[in-house]
Order: C-alpha cells, then structure tokens, then sequence
C-alpha cells in the first residue's frame, strides 16, 4: 500500500547522497584540486569558512597554494583563484573560454533586453 511513499522516499534518498556527496568528494573534475578535507556531509565548510572570511582563506591559499578548492552548503564544490598570473590569464588573456556564473541570462534578457551586458562569446567581441 505504501510502496509508491516508500519508492518515492528512497528515490529522494538517493539523489541527495548523490548530490551530496558521490559526486562531488568522487565523481566531481574538481576532486583533483587540493584542498581541506569536507568537515560535514551538508554544511561542507560553511562554519569554519563563515567566521571571518579574509583571515581563513588567505590561511587556506598559503597552505593550498594559488588554487583551492572548498564546499560550501550542500557539499557543493568552490575553487578559490589568488595567483595573479591565473586571475590574469581568466580575466584578460583567455577571457572568452570562461562562461559567467551566477546569473540568469535568459531571466535578465527578459527584462533588460538582450545588450552589451549580457552578451557572452562572440556576440561580445
């Protein structure tokens, strides 16, 4: 009678231990970037990062080097960028391989338009 709550039930289960953790300690491109070990299966390192920002991860680059990575909530993976030649290179050399992160363009062209602040890629250059 309640095997579809069970299914159900078991289905979110899975995808959570997925999300949370396979894929990103296991599965994840960034897995392979030094970085410090996950304090919590949810929180990642949301305690020990949230404290004071400026302090642990200028601690963390010296200890890491110029690329880090870390979790944030929901064990999601973060890379930390502070070698000058690397921001360098992201910003200004190959700055058309790096897509934007963090906006919705299709959101945002809806309600400004589709202009110079939103274009990416060629339509850009």
């Amino acid at each position: 009678m309640y095997y579809y709550l069970a299914a159900i039930v078991a289905s979110f289960v899975s995808y959570f231990l997925y999300k949370c953790y396979i894929y990103p300690l296991y599965l994840s491109p960034l897995r392979k970037i030094p970085g410090p070990p996950v304090d919590s299966l949810i929180l990642g390192h949301y305690y020990s990062l949230s404290k004071d920002h400026d302090k642990t991860f200028s601690h963390l680059a010296k200890q890491y080097g110029g690329i880090f990575r870390f979790h944030y909530l929901f064990n999601k993976p973060h890379l930390l960028i502070s070698d000058p030649k690397l921001v360098q290179t992201m910003l200004i050399s190959r700055s058309y391989d790096f897509t934007r992160f963090g906006v919705n363009n299709a959101t945002l062209k809806e309600l400004i338009g589709d202009g110079v602040i939103l274009a990416e890629g060629n339509s850009h250059k």
